[in-house]
């Protein structure tokens, strides 16, 4: 397996196109953040959430791998793994958590950090960007078609944003797989644009 990046529009991308690469997952990005109106159904997750969080996060994975099976493999221990670093994680003091709520059920979860040097070359000035790495909302949970509670997926995916901006940040990053073309639509409808485009070619 061999994986390349590019900028939209960047010159790689073609390249990687004629060579047999395909896009795997995109960094879409949104700058100026502005104030939303915050939701009752939306609040900080807390100790109580992890066990939710774990079970969403295994119905994103299972979405990850019918989308790309040869790619997104799950690690047979990836829930215990998965929930010790969300316990972890709500100690972190450079993060926000949020979980949605409706209907007394939980719908999803996100998590909104600082940028890393994973995503920006050491040159770059990355103390203005956020990253929500960890997003999913059950109105995104068919990743071919629309929902019928899309903005419920919008209210969660503004708390996070609206956390990166009481940080002092003016911009955000968030992942998300080249083929969930729902995740995709609400990211644009939210106002972000591809920024970033990660391809892969796998050998058999």
């Amino acid at each position: 397996m061999v994986l390349g990046t590019s900028v939209v529009g960047g010159d790689w991308a073609e390249d990687y196109a004629q060579q047999g690469y395909e896009p795997v997952t995109l960094y879409f990005s949104r700058a100026g953040l502005r104030d939303a109106t915050s939701s009752s159904d939306v609040r900080q997750a807390d100790a109580s959430d992890v066990a939710d969080i774990v079970s969403a996060s295994a119905v994103n994975r299972q979405i990850l791998q019918h989308l790309n099976p040869r790619f997104w493999r799950p690690h047979p221990e990836a829930d215990d793994r998965f929930g010790r670093w969300m316990q972890h994680s709500l100690t972190l003091s450079d993060r926000d958590m949020f979980v949605s709520l409706g209907d007394g059920e939980f719908r999803g979860y996100a998590i909104s950090q600082p940028a890393t040097r994973l995503h920006f070359p050491s040159p770059h000035d990355i103390s203005s960007t956020g990253v929500i790495d960890d997003y999913f909302h059950q109105t995104i949970a068919n990743p071919e078609g629309p929902s019928p509670r899309w903005a419920d997926g919008h209210a969660l995916l503004e708390a996070a944003e609206m956390a990166r901006q009481k940080r002092g940040n003016s911009a955000v990053l968030v992942v998300c797989p080249a083929a969930w073309r729902t995740k995709i639509a609400l990211l644009e409808e939210a106002g972000y644009r591809k920024a970033i485009t990660w391809f892969v070619k796998i050998f058999t």
